[in-house]
């Protein structure tokens, strides 16, 4: 008798602090876009005064993240707070009070009591303690504001997206597919996203945790939205082994070995595996995920579709993918010697 599994579901929901976060980067601009043709950018503006513009853009580098970089404040300030559901603005200001806390006393033991994160129990070193509590300080400051003068604007839309996506989404089985595929769990009983509006050129997409991703809402383009979570399901179930990798002492001994070049091959052999589960949808990557050294290049995705070519059926992702940086190694070599 064949063990069923249990249908696991993409889900949307609408929640205040996400949208809030990207309320006050986008109108900070921290991540230094042209906003002169976001028409949000242009509409709510004056909902946060200039002083606190100013401040937040001074320590910009210190709150963004993207590329493979995260700035040293980022995991404190949006992904921390977003792992609690329904985080609001009382929440906020309890979480500020205990991490400046920790890091005005360097006692980060009731924090953490509180607040355990996937990230593991990292700090904030004493000298950025006047930077963080003015963070916390506009933050707490600002909320009312977008919620008397944006959230009310927004909501109905955002509410309007969730609920037909969620009937777009009810029947679709992508976990499932995956976990056959890999023969692996998928992290979690659903696939939460909450949908954020302002983000329209900044990171659209961001895993707070296994449980629960911010995405921008892209109403126009629900082909996109399908690409991109299909895609994220699979690195989801497959973090483990990326894990693994990066930790391998073989690779690691290796000269010309670089994380970039694993994150480029682990991206690459997850669009690759993409394509070869879901035979049945348009999917739309156009990332050929390459490494380039010394005058040559080196395409991690030729190597997976080779590899799909002569197995009907996955044997050890972690050994494929390790295979294909041992690959890329040996071509560097038998051209620059």
């Amino acid at each position: 008798m064949v063990a069923v599994l249990p249908h696991k579901e993409i889900k949307s929901k609408i929640e205040i602090m996400p949208n809030y976060f990207w309320h006050v980067f986008v109108l900070a601009n921290l991540w230094d876009y042209d906003q002169s043709d976001n028409p949000y950018y242009s509409k709510y503006i004056g909902t946060i005064p200039k002083e606190d513009i100013n401040f937040l853009r001074r320590y910009r580098k210190d709150i963004i993240w993207g590329d493979g970089n995260m700035g040293d404040l980022a995991k404190f300030i949006y992904f921390m707070p977003l792992e609690s559901p329904d985080f609001d603005l009382d929440d906020l200001e309890f979480y500020y009070k205990r991490l400046c806390h920790a890091v005005f006393s360097n006692d980060w033991v009731d924090f953490y009591l509180w607040y355990g994160s996937d990230f593991g129990q990292i700090k904030i070193p004493r000298d950025k303690f006047i930077v963080i509590e003015k963070i916390g300080q506009i933050l707490v400051k600002n909320f009312k504001a977008f919620n008397e003068k944006v959230w009310v604007n927004i909501y109905p839309e955002l509410k309007r997206f969730s609920q037909s996506f969620n009937e777009h989404f009810s029947n679709c089985k992508f976990i499932n597919k995956w976990e056959n595929f890999l023969n692996r769990d998928f992290e979690g009983k659903d696939f939460n996203i909450l949908f954020t509006i302002a983000n329209t050129k900044e990171i659209r997409f961001t895993n707070i945790n296994y449980f629960r991703y911010c995405m921008y809402y892209n109403s126009e383009d629900i082909q996109s939205l399908t690409n991109l979570i299909i895609k994220e399901i699979g690195i989801n179930i497959l973090s483990p082994e990326l894990h693994k990798l990066l930790e391998d002492k073989n690779l690691k001994e290796s000269s010309i070995f670089y994380e970039n070049h694993l994150y480029t091959a682990f991206q690459a052999f997850v669009q690759t595996s993409t394509e070869k589960i879901f035979t049945d949808i348009n999917l739309q990557y156009k990332n050929d995920y390459y490494t380039y050294d010394k005058g040559s290049y080196y395409f991690f995705k030729s190597f997976f579709k080779e590899y799909f070519e002569k197995h009907d059926y996955l044997i050890d992702a972690y050994q494929v993918i390790k295979n294909s940086i041992y690959s890329y190694i040996d071509d560097f070599y038998e051209i620059n010697h």
